[in-house]
């Protein structure tokens, strides 16, 4: 077998092209005085000026793909807020794309919305407790969020329009007066969702938000807060309403008061 092999070595040559040569050592020599069974340096390098050196393939390292890690916004950091409430138990919360700030501690970290409300999803448009209840209503696009000591009631999230007729989807805010109504704001418009009469939402809404004087438009959110004064929030500033006149105030910096940077 091996003679075999070495002659088919031989004739292989040939067919790429080689010709006999003298060396004894070359697969080329014309009489088969040797076994081959590996082809001698000097014929591979006969071949190689014939075809040419095969080229080396560099490996490249491998490479792990490291996934960024989200990182949690400081509070002090925001450019705005989505939405600001106070909960059953009168603890004040600002909910900012995933997250949510406890206002009762100093320099809240950012903790995931779901983490306290189960289901609740990120960039909540407005929110509100009823004060001296358990509910606190979450709004979202076209539907609406109730949650009793932070657990989902049952059937929701339910559409705006069937929880509360008569409000729009896609607010910008929404606080609840002393009487217990619902004031409802999106862009320069809002409405007064009173739950004793039917229809809750007259036919003089919506009205222009122009009604209280400097009122901002295209707003962040709202609060009824439990100072018993009303709160309304723009990009990094904030307002309050005064119930003498109907007037808001000259904004002030969110950090002064709400955020304590």
């Amino acid at each position: 077998p091996d003679e075999f092999l070495s002659a088919s070595m031989h004739e292989i040559g040939h067919s790429l092209g080689l010709d006999h040569v003298m060396s004894q050592s070359s697969i080329m020599f014309p009489l088969h005085i040797r076994y081959h069974l590996e082809i001698p340096v000097e014929d591979q390098r006969a071949l190689q000026a014939l075809y040419g050196v095969r080229p080396t393939i560099k490996q490249s390292p491998r490479t792990t793909t490291v996934l960024p890690v989200e990182s949690t916004p400081r509070l002090c950091s925001l450019d705005k807020i989505d939405t600001i409430v106070n909960d059953a138990s009168g603890e004040t919360f600002v909910l900012a794309g995933n997250y949510y700030y406890d206002l009762s501690q100093q320099n809240p970290a950012g903790r995931r919305i779901s983490s306290k409300w189960p289901r609740l999803p990120a960039n909540i448009d407005a929110a509100f407790t009823y004060r001296g209840g358990r509910h606190t209503f979450f709004f979202k696009g076209s539907r609406v969020w109730v949650y009793a000591d932070d657990q989902l009631e049952a059937g929701y999230p339910r559409a705006i329009a069937g929880e509360l007729p008569g409000l729009p989807n896609n607010l910008d805010a929404a606080y609840v007066t002393k009487a217990g109504s619902i004031v409802a704001i999106r862009r320069n418009q809002y409405w007064f969702y009173n739950p004793a009469k039917r229809p809750q939402v007259s036919g003089h809404f919506p009205r222009l938000v122009y009604d209280f004087r400097n009122m901002p438009v295209n707003m962040d959110a709202a609060l009824h807060h439990t100072d018993r004064q009303f709160y309304f929030f723009k990009g990094r500033e904030f307002y309050r309403l005064s119930l003498t006149n109907f007037t808001v105030g000259e904004p002030s910096p969110m950090e002064s008061k709400w955020f304590k940077c």
